[in-house]
């Protein structure tokens, strides 16, 4: 991505967007308030020719941008780089505007502004906010049904959330519930193995490389794609143990007939069973059946020997 278009980006402050159109405006609006707010603080500075140690904020903002607009986009394994630092200039730069000392007027002006844009932000994302906790409550809904110190491989076909209808919660299509299964990890001790923090070396946990979902489950474009492919089977041979649950959150039509989604079904048909739909069916939950289908092997061979009845209920 060029400067010209981080530039612009940065000036309509597409940080603050998270699930409709609707709030492109608004942020736009907070972005040009604190332009204006900065070319006012600028002309008093000039006019008074009166510069102190807090200036040097105005500097580091400098600074920060600079790398913004030029700077990497990706450092390592950590990509989007830009989009997650674009709020740094403006976090710094109103540090700064803070040390200034207005008119009256216009420090009201600046506060009827900020409560016209929170009010505006409000109204705005709370019906989606309400969509999103609803989604997310029936995503948490399989929780319950979870055991402890158990692995669990949560496939996402709804990154961006979806309603009972089947439409989008981000119509911007951000990706609000690619991890939306840590939660679940939140209550209980489990291995979450779709959590790509695990391959960075900056997070505080790391996957073993010998057993790293990211190289040996995950097949085709991977486990966050949409859909996702992964190779359950194959996987669980090399860590030596199933995996014990795999959540699928958001199938619907959309990808009900992908490869890679008939794929996973066919895997999870030969040694899962599902033990749990949530109420809109947007969370399924199976579980791994082959330890209990050993077992019933197991006892329905020893059946067959005539061995003593009381040898079976040892």
């Amino acid at each position: 991505m060029c400067s010209s278009d981080l530039l612009k980006f940065f000036l309509k402050l597409t940080t603050l967007t998270f699930f409709t159109e609707n709030e492109n405006s608004i942020a736009i609006a907070v972005s040009i308030l604190i332009g204006i707010a900065f070319i006012y603080a600028i002309f008093l500075r000039i006019r008074k020719k009166s510069f102190n140690k807090q200036d040097g904020l105005f500097f580091v903002f400098s600074a920060i941008l600079f790398i913004h607009l030029f700077g990497p986009t990706q450092i390592g394994q950590a990509a989007g780089i830009t989009f997650r630092t674009q709020i740094y200039p403006y976090l710094i730069l109103i540090l700064w505007l803070a040390t200034i000392s207005y008119h009256k007027i216009f420090k009201w002006f600046i506060i009827c502004s900020v409560f016209i844009i929170t009010a505006a932000f409000t109204v705005v994302r709370i019906p989606y906010y309400i969509k999103t906790n609803e989604a997310v409550n029936e995503y948490l809904s399989v929780e319950p049904y979870i055991n402890d110190r158990s692995v669990v491989l949560p496939l996402s076909y709804a990154h961006y959330g979806k309603t009972p209808d089947g439409k989008n919660i981000s119509e911007l299509k951000n990706y609000l519930f690619v991890h939306a299964s840590d939660y679940i990890g939140a209550d209980k001790q489990l291995v979450l193995l779709a959590n790509i923090g695990g391959t960075v070396r900056s997070f505080p946990y790391q996957y073993k490389q010998e057993i790293n979902p990211y190289r040996y489950l995950q097949t085709n474009e991977g486990i966050e794609f949409q859909p996702p492919s992964v190779d359950i089977l194959k996987y669980s041979k090399k860590i030596g143990r199933y995996v014990d649950y795999v959540i699928l959150w958001g199938l619907d039509d959309e990808f009900i007939d992908h490869p890679y989604t008939q794929n996973t079904l066919a895997q999870l048909n030969q040694d899962y069973q599902l033990i749990y739909s949530s109420e809109n069916d947007l969370a399924r939950l199976y579980r791994c059946v082959v330890s209990e289908r050993k077992i019933n092997q197991a006892l329905e061979f020893v059946k067959n020997q005539a061995v003593p009845e009381n040898y079976l209920n040892l």
